[in-house]
């Protein structure tokens, strides 16, 4: 009754938010925000800007708690000031983005900027509020430090039932409190005046592209650092804008692998990635994932490279090319890719839910934000994030796919 209670109350809040007024102005607010078994949940549609302000004026809040919590804490800057002085002139001169990208972050910050009285909208430690250019900075911020990740798909005589795939994920990254505190599911509606694709992302406010997402074409995008010297010259796109044109336009296909390698092999990055891609296919030959090793030297394979196996049901990712470079050792890598392996034996019992969710944890380790077990067949998502860093785990979550896209549009519900 508590739930069913708490959703009617949030339900009519959010009705009541509906329209904003800025300027005298009413603008309909393409998105809602709702909390689900304590994880908020953003349902947003309309064009890229829409999107954006819908975002920037549902969780004006959260995005100044996480960017001033993460971005400009000492465990990216030694000092707030270092920001205005070296970050945004560098980002200025050096980072690109799509222009999908650019006009949802303005649509953040006009968003924001309705939602917060003008003396709420500054940032202390900068003395001024934020800008387009602060978010191009935090969504390429992830391209400074590497971290670590894992993840596996799983499919055929890997799984016990249908033909899947199985994608298991570890999201692996230095965090805060604040940024543990406002993980966020993102649901986003197709546009068809474009015709990108629905998807769901698990990542942050105010941080456009994909760190984890699966769209409805029943595929799946997951980034994954890898070490790699930044380019000297000319324009760098951030792996997660990049990673947001896949999820938002790849159909499953046989050679989906390669048709990735070519929109990533279209942009210059500051940082190397394995790329985790799963795909959902009806009954025929071929792989179903396959890793894109992406670093700098487009002298090899114009900087990306596909790896995959035919000859077995799975393949593993951590934080190490394999095919660009030679392998290292790595237990996480190990611990999964014995797991499949025993999983896709013949005296082995192959993976069903349960115990592919399982085989995650066991590759988790201290600084694993989230986690997450996708089934790209029938749609089911189970999740689960950590109530702090470092900290206990919060319950498991489960959605399935077409009903959260379902809910996307600005019908009641």
């Amino acid at each position: 009754m508590t739930k069913i209670y708490t959703r009617f109350v949030l339900g009519l809040v959010l009705a009541c938010l509906s329209c904003s007024t800025v300027l005298g102005q009413e603008t309909a607010l393409h998105g809602r925000l709702e909390e689900r078994d304590g994880q908020r949940i953003l349902f947003l549609w309309g064009t890229p800007y829409e999107r954006g302000y819908a975002e920037g004026f549902l969780q004006a809040e959260a995005i100044h708690e996480c960017f001033v919590g993460y971005f400009l804490s000492e465990k990216l800057l030694p000092s707030p000031k270092l920001w205005d002085l070296m970050v945004l002139p560098l980002v200025k001169s050096r980072v690109t983005v799509r222009k999908r990208t650019a006009d949802r972050t303005r649509g953040i910050i006009a968003g924001m900027n309705a939602r917060l009285p003008e003396e709420e909208r500054v940032i202390q430690k900068l003395g001024r509020a934020l800008v387009s250019e602060d978010l191009y900075a935090a969504i390429a911020a992830v391209d400074w430090i590497g971290q670590f990740c894992s993840s596996f798909v799983a499919y055929r005589t890997a799984i016990s039932e249908g033909s899947g795939p199985l994608v298991g994920r570890n999201l692996d990254y230095s965090s805060s409190k604040e940024t543990v505190r406002n993980t966020l599911v993102k649901v986003e509606a197709a546009d068809p005046e474009t015709g990108t694709l629905a998807w769901i992302s698990f990542g942050w406010p105010g941080m456009p592209g994909c760190i984890t997402g699966i769209s409805e074409a029943r595929v799946s995008v997951a980034i994954h650092d890898v070490p790699a010297k930044a380019p000297t010259e000319g324009r760098l796109t951030p792996r997660l804008d990049a990673l947001g044109e896949l999820i938002e336009t790849l159909k499953p296909g046989p050679n989906l692998g390669d048709e990735a390698a070519k929109i990533l092999g279209r942009h210059q990055f500051a940082y190397g990635a394995n790329v985790m891609l799963g795909w959902h296919l009806e009954e025929s030959p071929g792989v179903r994932g396959a890793v894109l090793e992406v670093d700098t030297n487009g002298a090899i394979t114009s900087g990306v490279s596909v790896r995959s196996n035919p000859d077995t049901d799975f393949v593993i990712c951590t934080n190490h090319h394999r095919q660009r470079k030679e392998s290292t050792n790595c237990d996480r890598y190990e611990a999964l890719e014995k797991g499949c392996e025993l999983a896709a034996g013949l005296d082995a019992d192959p993976l069903d839910f349960d115990n592919a969710w399982r085989l995650v944890s066991k590759a988790s380790v201290g600084m694993t934000i989230y986690r997450n077990l996708f089934d790209l067949e029938s749609g089911r998502i189970r999740f689960q994030r950590r109530q702090k860093p470092f900290g206990r785990w919060g319950p498991v979550l489960e959605y399935d796919l077409e009903d959260l896209l379902s809910e996307c549009s600005d019908s009641p519900h």
